[in-house]
């Protein structure tokens, strides 16, 4: 039938990245379909021979990590550090708008990221939803606010991932900081910290089996930077990262809290302890506070 004709093509868009010369699947009044792809026999093979070369480095580097997490990490970073957002390749939607291109959008971040991510071993798929600023309080189900994304198995247990949020350059040309690229906010996230933003199509996962995603074990501030986390009172962790940073020995301060509403409500005494600890380390310079959407206290000495 033709409903069930959609059900496949829903499943080929997000299921099967390895399809990259993939643009759509056409089906008529009846139960016939047909693919229809992006280039001719002769571009796509073309295309076809780079993603596999580069695809296969990738992998090779990935397979020296120690852990699932590990290559997980290494893919992610690697897309986003060679993938630049670019709206004008939104006609192209599949893992070479990375590998070949080196930009294009969201669907290309993500079908990039599953694509490797099953070459390395590690359980990936495509999430089509939508995606919301802050200041979004409608929450559209529009084709401005479509959006992709991923879920990824890691330890057996499902997080969201999402490197085109996490991509530290911009449309309009500007990029991030560079410390961006060491503090990802959607890398190994749970639902309920993704639900403040992504939305995934709920009528079109009706039928699926959906994992949960209520794991924290794999958050990347639990692996990466678990010596950051706060223990007890924050004021003992900034003392002691903060005597090492005025001193040299550091070039930054990091500060994770429980949650970011326990980190805003330290901000003002956080400024008035780390004053203190200056004066004592008998250093005069300036810093930056940088706060993110996860609950990271950031500090950078300029």
């Amino acid at each position: 039938t033709v409903e069930e004709l959609v059900r496949v093509r829903f499943v080929v868009d997000n299921d099967c990245p390895e399809l990259i010369q993939y643009h759509n699947m056409g089906y008529s009044g009846t139960s016939e379909a047909w693919p229809e792809y992006y280039y001719d026999r002769a571009e796509g093979q073309r295309r076809f021979g780079i993603v596999k070369t580069k695809t296969a480095a990738l992998n090779a580097q990935a397979q020296r990590k120690g852990t699932e997490f590990g290559r997980e990490l290494l893919i992610y970073r690697y897309i986003i550090e060679n993938m630049e957002y670019d709206g004008q390749y939104r006609e192209v939607q599949t893992a070479d708008g990375v590998f070949v291109n080196e930009r294009g959008v969201c669907a290309s971040y993500a079908s990039a990221m599953a694509l490797s991510c099953r070459m390395a071993g590690i359980p990936c798929f495509v999430i089509s939803g939508y995606g919301y600023d802050d200041d979004d309080l409608l929450r559209e189900h529009s084709e401005e606010n479509a959006h992709a994304w991923n879920a990824v198995q890691i330890g057996g247990k499902w997080y969201y991932a999402d490197p085109t949020w996490d991509d530290p350059t911009y449309e309009d040309g500007g990029s991030a900081p560079e410390y961006a690229i060491d503090f990802p906010e959607y890398f190994n996230v749970n639902e309920a910290f993704m639900s403040q933003s992504h939305e995934r199509d709920q009528e079109k996962y009706a039928d699926w089996n959906m994992p949960v995603f209520t794991a924290t074990d794999a958050e990347y501030y639990k692996v990466m930077m678990n010596d950051y986390i706060v223990v007890g009172h924050w004021s003992d962790e900034l003392r002691q990262q903060g005597e090492k940073t005025f001193t040299g020995q550091n070039d930054r301060i990091v500060l994770i809290f429980g949650s970011v509403e326990e980190r805003d409500a330290a901000i003002a005494e956080i400024d008035t302890e780390m004053r203190k600890i200056m004066r004592e380390c008998g250093w005069s310079g300036s810093w930056t506070q940088v706060t993110l959407d996860t609950p990271v206290f950031l500090i950078l000495l300029d």
